[in-house]
């Protein structure tokens, strides 16, 4: 939690504006997605110009962020651009954001830094959710024939905690990133699935909501 003195110039994102009998209520958040899409607006040209587009926002706000782009110039590189020399946008863009959080040990707010990694979109699905599930690698992505917003995702058996990453945030921000609900299996575990016949999804609550 970040708490604001009351001359603090700080940045916002209005989502939403409401008439009322006594005026207007507006509606301000620092921790919604598009927060990140606009402030990236604001601070990269080539966002700006729409040079370089986003294509969609998967937050959790003072913790990470993944954010996918597309290039509309074949000689800028999307990722480049928004990542900049050094990482240089990405942290004027983090910067915005000040989060911080109690320390017991100092009886302290202390300042934590929200991790932004950015991925290639692609219009493919099955490559689109390669990418999302960065930085583990994947093996393979089989869409379920009766849901087609559904997906199962084999990776190497080393690379199963990454991809699913620290109480589940990577593939849960992969999921809200493209659009789908994703089941994550081991190389071993979908052989074992193969050999007894059982390929498929699992059951909706072993699935990652998108």
């Amino acid at each position: 939690m970040k708490f604001f003195a009351s001359h603090d110039r700080i940045e916002v994102y209005v989502y939403k504006v409401e008439d009322n009998p006594r005026g207007v209520n507006v509606f301000v958040s620092r921790s919604h997605p598009e927060m990140i899409k606009r402030l990236m607006e604001q601070e990269i040209p080539e966002v700006y110009d729409g040079t370089v587009e986003i294509m969609s926002v998967a937050r959790e706000a003072g913790d990470r962020t993944k954010v996918a782009v597309r290039s509309h110039n074949p000689n800028v590189d999307a990722i480049g651009t928004i990542v900049g020399r050094g990482g240089a946008n990405i942290k004027k863009i983090t910067s915005k954001f000040h989060p911080a959080r109690y320390d017991a040990k100092s009886d302290r707010m202390v300042p934590i830094e929200e991790n932004i990694d950015v991925i290639e979109w692609v219009a493919d699905p099955a490559e689109f959710i390669y990418n999302a599930i960065a930085p583990a690698e994947v093996d393979q992505v089989i869409f379920d024939e009766n849901d087609s917003k559904r997906a199962l995702v084999v990776v190497p058996d080393n690379k199963l905690s990454l991809a699913i990453g620290r109480r589940g945030q990577n593939v849960r921000l992969a999921a809200h990133l493209t659009g789908y609900r994703i089941d994550i299996k081991s190389a071993s575990e979908f052989e074992a699935m193969e050999e007894t016949g059982s390929v498929g999804l699992e059951a909706e609550n072993d699935t990652v909501e998108e």
